[in-house]
């Protein structure tokens, strides 16, 4: 929905794709390039900066509908005897869809919001916009990709693509095959620190193709659902970026190895758990500051630990793209 604007081979097949070719569908990204009206549905990556998505669908595309289904956000939690989101969780990716509706707005585009999943509402939007390609983040997780791989069979005639850019390295750059990547940390940290593997370089703000209009009928209004609930984090891209040059503005980097367990004070650890988990900020932006800080302030077992964690975040990612559903045995 448009917010009215205020300002400026194994096992773990997916629905009968093969592990091997899921990992094919990684390595080999390359979208066709030309595209006359498509779909950047945005998912657990709310900003515009370094987010590869936009990058590719402005570039191939001429006309560009922006959107986010809530239902895909929040994600209700379904598990017996584990809580639903807090009020606090629940503002907080408010805040970030708040946010990329801003931002987005500031570069003459816009934001469609849809409640509920984005099943539910495809089929209506590629009749309306008449739609020939989809752009989203390419997700790891089991039931992403089993709803992504639906989507792609129920609309035959939409290009689907996906687009590596929740991680900190490219798949094809790594010193292995994703289907021969160690089992244990270790082994892993080893391997990609022995190697001349570098994390990706951080993407390019899109040259901006001409914004598909949106309708306000039947939409959800993010603005209605915020309150005053107070948050020691903020939501959103602006809000993750600036905690992310307080914090590598400070001395605390240098001391992180000894504070990072302590469970009282707020500059012990990073904090930019949020941020990376709703995708304002991506592992790349963290790195990159990180090696900013050590050419200014030098580098030691702290600053390295920093990055040491970046890496088990990178490890888990890829191992539940490896195991599917077998991730939850």
């Amino acid at each position: 929905m448009f917010f009215e604007p205020t300002a400026q081979a194994s096992t773990n097949a997916i629905d009968g794709t093969t592990q091997n070719q899921q990992l094919a569908t990684v390595i080999m990204n390359t979208p066709s390039r030309h595209y006359k009206r498509s779909l950047v549905w945005f998912t657990q990556d709310l900003r515009l900066h370094d987010n590869p998505v936009l990058t590719d669908a402005h570039e191939c595309s001429e006309a560009i509908l922006h959107c986010v289904f809530v239902g895909e956000v929040l994600r209700p939690i379904t598990t017996p005897g584990i809580g639903q989101l807090s009020e606090k969780r629940r503002q907080f990716l408010y805040q970030g869809i708040e946010a990329l509706r801003r931002n987005l707005w500031e570069h003459g585009q816009q934001l469609l919001v849809l409640p509920g999943t984005a099943t539910q509402h495809l089929s209506a939007l590629i009749d309306r916009y008449r739609l020939d390609a989809v752009f989203r983040a390419d997700l790891p997780g089991f039931d992403e990709a089993k709803a992504w791989n639906q989507l792609r069979r129920a609309y035959p005639q939409i290009r689907f693509q996906s687009v590596a850019n929740q991680g900190l390295f490219k798949a094809d750059e790594l010193p292995f095959s994703l289907a021969e990547m160690p089992k244990q940390f270790t082994p892993f940290r080893k391997q990609i620190e022995a190697s001349s593997t570098q994390p990706r370089a951080l993407a390019s703000l899109p040259l901006w193709r001409r914004p598909l209009p949106v309708e306000t009928n039947h939409t959800f209004k993010v603005s209605n659902e915020l309150s005053n609930t107070e948050l020691l984090f903020e939501g959103g891209e602006s809000a993750g970026r600036k905690h992310l040059n307080r914090y590598f503005s400070s001395e605390c980097p240098s001391t992180y190895k000894q504070t990072r367990n302590a469970l009282m004070g707020f500059d012990t650890s990073t904090k930019l758990s949020p941020w990376l988990a709703q995708g304002s900020l991506s592992p790349s932006q963290v790195y990159q500051a990180l090696k900013r800080y050590e050419l200014d302030h030098g580098a030691n077992d702290s600053t390295y630990w920093i990055y040491f964690e970046l890496l088990w975040r990178e490890f888990f990612l890829l191992r539940a793209r490896l195991e599917g559903s077998d991730l939850f045995r």
